[in-house]
C-alpha cells in the first residue's frame, strides 16, 4: 500500500469520525422540553391557523416535524392514562395508570390515580394535596435520563397535579398548583421544602392579579369565526351568570367558583409565568449534562370541558396559548438556542363534540346518565333475584358490582356479567359490552375491545365493560367530554422541533408509545423498563 493510498485512508476515516461526532453531538441536546396541551384536538392546528402567531404553534409547524397520524391505542382516554402513556412508553394494562381514579377491589375504595397517604404536601398547610407518582408501574424517560446521569435534572410542572406527577416520573422534581392557597406547591415525595424561587414566585400573588381581570376575546370577537355563537345553550354557566358569554368579570365571578382561574385562559398564562422562573432560576439546560423540562398546559382541558371545542372561549384560550408558546420559545432561543434542544409538543387526549352543537346542525348523538344506566340495571336484577343494589360504581364506561350482594345471593360475577353485558346492548347509545372474564382471556376481536384490553387490570377495572355509539358521551348535559376509541378522541397531535429535527410531516400511523423510545434514543440513554413503543428518530433528525 502506497503512501499516498494510506494518507487517504487515514483521512476518511478522520472525516467520518468527524460527521459521526457531529451527527452524535446533535442528538445529545442540552435540554429536552416536553408539552402536553390537554385535550388538544389534532384539528385546532388547521382551525386556527390563520390567527396563530409566527412564532408559536407555526413556528412548529414551518420548522418541526408534524405527526398526524399519532394515536393513544387505549381506552378511557384521561389525562393520567396520557401523560403517563407519553413518558413511559406503555399501555395503561403495563403502566397502571388505567383512568384518572379507579376502584380498588383489594381495598374496597375509590383511589385517585396521584393519590399518596406516605407523603405530605410542600409549600402550603393542608392535609390534602398528597400527590406522587407510587401508582405508577413503569419508569418513565425522564427516570431513565436520572439514572444515566445524576446530575441531569428533571423538573416537571402544571396546574393538575397528574399533569405534572407522571411525566416528572419517580425521580425528577414536580410542581401543581393548589387552587385554594393560589401558589404552586410539590409534596414530600419530591422534596422536604420548596426552592425559594418558587417561594418568591408565590409571593408575587399572580393568582390574585389574574382573577382580577376581565377576561375578553384576544382578538375583536366578530373575527371568531371558526366558532359557533358565543351565546348557545350547550355550553356551561359559571355560577352567578345567566349566559355564557364575554366579557367574563373574573373579580366577580371568583367567589362562587373557586377554581375560576384553570376554567379561563390566564390558567395557561400563570403556567407559562412559572415555567420561566423555572427554567430562568434553575438555569436548565445551560450545564454539562442534559436536562429535562415537561410542561403541561391544563386550562386548554378545563375550558373546553365548560364549554365545548367550538366554543369562542376555547378558540381564544388557543389564541392566548400560541402567546404564550411564543413567548417561552423566544426565551428559550436566547438563553441556548434551539439547535441545543429537543422538544416535543403533543396532547393527553382529544375531545368528543358537544352532543347540543351536533343536534343543532342535525347530527345524531347523545348523552348517556350512568345513574340512570345504574338505576336500571339495578331494576332488572332485582326483578330476576330480589331487590338489592347490584351496581356499586360507573366509570370510565365500567361497571362494578357489589360483590357484598352477589355473595349474599349466592351468584357468581361472571354469570351476572354475562346477563348485564347483553341487558345493555339494549340501552340506547350503547354499541358493544365486554365481560371482564372476554377482555382478559382475549374472546373479543372488535377494535374497541382491542382498546379495552390494553386499558384493562383485572384488580382496578370493572366487570363489564361497554363502547358508546359515535358521538355520544356520559354525564355531561352541557360542555364535552373524552374517554372513547374514536378519532376524535385517540388521535392527538405530535410535532417534534428543535436541533437536528428535520421538516417535514407524515400521515403514517404511529402510537403515542413511541414519544418515550424516540427520545431514549436521541439521548442514548435506556429506554423506560416497560416500553412498547418503537422510536422515532431516523424519521425526525438529519
Amino acid at each position: 500500500m502506497n503512501r499516498i493510498s494510506l494518507n487517504k485512508r487515514l483521512f476518511l476515516f478522520l472525516f467520518s469520525l468527524l460527521v459521526f461526532s457531529q451527527a452524535y453531538s446533535k442528538q445529545k441536546p442540552k435540554l429536552v422540553v416536553g408539552i402536553v396541551v390537554d385535550q388538544m384536538s389534532n384539528d385546532y392546528l388547521r382551525r386556527f391557523a390563520d390567527k396563530f402567531s409566527e412564532g408559536g404553534f407555526k413556528r412548529l409547524l414551518k420548522s418541526g416535524f408534524y405527526f398526524k397520524s399519532s394515536y393513544y391505542d387505549y381506552v378511557p382516554t384521561v389525562t393520567a392514562a396520557g401523560h403517563s402513556c407519553v413518558y413511559t412508553g406503555t399501555l395503561p394494562f403495563i403502566n397502571g395508570v388505567i383512568a384518572n381514579e379507579w376502584y380498588d377491589r383489594t381495598n374496597n375504595k375509590i383511589v385517585y390515580c396521584a393519590d399518596d397517604e406516605n407523603v405530605r404536601a410542600v409549600g402550603v398547610n393542608t392535609p390534602k394535596e398528597k400527590f406522587s407518582a407510587k401508582n405508577l408501574l413503569a419508569s418513565t424517560v425522564t427516570d431513565e435520563l436520572v439514572k444515566a446521569d445524576k446530575n441531569s435534572r428533571v423538573i416537571s410542572i402544571s396546574l393538575k397535579d397528574r399533569g405534572a406527577v407522571f411525566c416528572g416520573g419517580h425521580l425528577g422534581k414536580t410542581f401543581w398548583f393548589d387552587n385554594v392557597s393560589g401558589k404552586f406547591i410539590t409534596s414530600t415525595y419530591y422534596m422536604d421544602e420548596l426552592p425559594e424561587w418558587a417561594r418568591k414566585f408565590n409571593e408575587r400573588n399572580l393568582n390574585d392579579f389574574y382573577l382580577s381581570q376581565i377576561w375578553n376575546t384576544f382578538y375583536p370577537i366578530e373575527t371568531y369565526t371558526e366558532s359557533t355563537a358565543d351565546d348557545v345553550p350547550w355550553e356551561t354557566l359559571f355560577k352567578g351568570l345567566k349566559h355564557p358569554v364575554f366579557p367574563y368579570d373574573l373579580s366577580f365571578l371568583r367567589a362562587k367558583n373557586p377554581e375560576l382561574l384553570e376554567y379561563t385562559a390566564y390558567g395557561n398564562d400563570i403556567l407559562k409565568d412559572f415555567a420561566l422562573t423555572v427554567f430562568n432560576d434553575e438555569k436548565l439546560g445551560q450545564g454539562n449534562e442534559t436536562d429535562f423540562f415537561c410542561i403541561s398546559f391544563s386550562s386548554t382541558d378545563k375550558v373546553g370541558h365548560h364549554f365545548g371545542p367550538n366554543s369562542i372561549e376555547t378558540e381564544d384560550t388557543y389564541l392566548r396559548l400560541d402567546k404564550n408558546l411564543e413567548e417561552l420559545f423566544n426565551t428559550l432561543d436566547k438563553a441556548i438556542g434551539f439547535d441545543n434542544i429537543l422538544l416535543f409538543l403533543t396532547s393527553d387526549h382529544g375531545v368528543a363534540p358537544v352532543p347540543g352543537y351536533l343536534e343543532s346542525i342535525g347530527v345524531s348523538s347523545g348523552n348517556l346518565d350512568t345513574k340512570n344506566l345504574k338505576d336500571s340495571i339495578d331494576i332488572f336484577l332485582s326483578a330476576k333475584y330480589g331487590n338489592d343494589d347490584y351496581v356499586l360504581w360507573i366509570e370510565n364506561h365500567q361497571i362494578y358490582f357489589n360483590y357484598k350482594t352477589l355473595l349474599e345471593k349466592n351468584l357468581s360475577v361472571e354469570k351476572i356479567s354475562v346477563e348485564v353485558g347483553t341487558y345493555i346492548l339494549n340501552y340506547k347509545g350503547i354499541i358493544e359490552s365486554y365481560t371482564a372474564a372476554g377482555i382478559e382471556s382475549g374472546f373479543y376481536n372488535t377494535r374497541d375491545a382491542r382498546f379495552f384490553q390494553n386499558g384493562f387490570i383485572k384488580e382496578r377495572c370493572g366487570d363489564v365493560m361497554f363502547a358508546l355509539d359515535s358521538n355520544w358521551i356520559t354525564d355531561m348535559k352541557r360542555g364535552a367530554t373524552h374517554g372513547t376509541a374514536y378519532r376524535y378522541d385517540v388521535n392527538v397531535p405530535l410535532i417534534w422541533f428543535g436541533g437536528g429535527v428535520i421538516h417535514g410531516e407524515t400521515d403514517e400511523y404511529n402510537s403515542q408509545c413511541d414519544i418515550a423510545p424516540t427520545i431514549s434514543e436521541i439521548l442514548d440513554i435506556r429506554k423506560p423498563d416497560k416500553s412498547v413503543g418503537k422510536s422515532l428518530m431516523k424519521k425526525i433528525i438529519k
